[in-house]
């Protein structure tokens, strides 16, 4: 609460204060619209030669169960055989305009001006981790931020510590695929799971099934032969 018993410096305070919430409001990132994870959706590549140095790249980006988005990328260094992984996830996708780029973020590599013209622009937290070949780790969490054609079928990124400082520009992607990328394996298992998966399900009543009538043979109720027979039914309704 503002206390003050001279109108003109409460009236000067209210206003001040304003000011900064309009400014904080004005400042924030804007959250990703249907269309917006509809049209980054896909898997993009690049391979080739960028900046002097052999390349293989390969980013996916998906919907997670709860709609938002997953990048996951892949780097192949080719000049670098001692790296033996280096990969990238992206999270927390937003929309960037043109003032956010050029007076915030302050990249002047990629023109933020296309931002609001012939480009989508984005911002993702990143997370980095890559692996030599004797067991050093080491993982990163920087911003990338992200130019997209209209049409989604380039992408062109810059990656920085954190706004306003300087970084890395990367090469340009192509997108190869439009669809939903298929998930990992580790991510199907813990879709699985979550969902039900209705194979683990079957063999698990089947398990139970067959310590039962086990059960019956040990205690005398039914004979070996009576239990090869009805484990076999069982197993052909598999």
């Amino acid at each position: 609460m503002i206390r003050s018993t001279n109108p003109i410096l409460k009236t000067s305070l209210i206003l001040f204060f304003e000011a900064i919430a309009f400014a904080n409001l004005a400042s924030a990132e804007t959250a990703l619209t249907d269309q917006d994870r509809a049209g980054i959706v896909g898997e993009y590549k690049f391979e080739g030669i960028f900046n002097k140095k052999k390349l293989t790249i390969h980013l996916t980006v998906a919907r997670d169960k709860n709609g938002d988005l997953l990048g996951t990328q892949n780097v192949k260094n080719h000049y670098e055989p001692r790296l033996t992984k280096s990969q990238s996830k992206f999270t927390n996708y937003r929309r960037l305009t043109a003032e956010e780029w050029i007076n915030q973020w302050k990249v002047s590599t990629l023109p933020g001006e296309r931002c609001d013209q012939d480009r989508h622009c984005f911002v993702a937290d990143q997370e980095y981790t890559w692996t030599w070949n004797n067991g050093l780790e080491n993982t990163t969490r920087n911003k990338r931020i992200m130019q997209f054609t209209l049409d989604y079928s380039e992408v062109q990124n810059f990656t920085v510590e954190k706004k306003g400082l300087s970084g890395g520009l990367s090469a340009p992607y192509t997108k190869v695929s439009v669809s939903q990328p298929a998930l990992s394996q580790p991510a199907q298992k813990e879709q699985n799971k979550e969902q039900g998966d209705p194979i683990a399900s079957d063999t698990s009543e089947l398990k139970k099934k067959l310590l039962e009538l086990k059960e019956l043979v040990d205690e005398g109720l039914i004979s070996q032969d009576d239990y090869e027979k009805a484990k076999n039914q069982l197993l052909e309704k598999m």
